[in-house]
């Protein structure tokens, strides 16, 4: 497949799946490199740019019973297709460490908006002025910093 790893594995819970995204994002970082956006190669755009670029992604759900993440350049090269949270958060978290932002400045946090305060939603933050702020760029309404009125909220720590 183009010299692309592929690993088939399922995602069986929120901390093995985040555990996951945060290997991808960090071992992957550079994938970005290949790739040129509104003419200027992703590492060159600023953390504004590539938000937006990401922002603009189409959503799309996985397919139920399947759900799937993968290392930044097979997300790139499927997003035409639409991404979901996960695969967007693992391109923002490429994103963060090709440009050397240090590990205890973003992360990623699970969240719900359910009744039930059942986990169904990723996103990254990152640290700013002693202050988390989230960086979700799921969906075409999403803003930079927008806070989020969530019924749950867990800060997902590498392991």
């Amino acid at each position: 497949m183009n010299g692309i790893h592929r690993e088939i594995a399922p995602l069986t819970d929120k901390a093995q799946t985040v555990t996951k995204m945060y290997r991808l994002a960090e071992d992957f970082s550079r994938d970005l490199d290949g790739f040129i956006v509104n003419g200027k190669r992703i590492p060159r755009m600023s953390m504004i740019e590539f938000y937006e670029y990401v922002r603009g992604i189409p959503f799309r759900r996985d397919r139920e019973p399947v759900e799937w993440i993968g290392r930044p350049e097979v997300l790139l090269k499927a997003s035409a297709s639409g991404l979901d949270c996960k695969k967007k958060a693992v391109l923002l978290g490429a994103f963060f460490e090709r440009k050397n932002i240090p590990r205890s400045r973003w992360r990623y946090v699970v969240v719900s908006r359910r009744a039930d305060g059942e986990p169904h939603h990723v996103l990254p933050q990152i640290k700013l002025a002693g202050s988390w702020y989230n960086f979700d760029a799921t969906y075409g309404a999403d803003r930079p910093f927008d806070n989020k009125r969530v019924t749950s909220f867990e800060p997902m720590r590498r392991l």
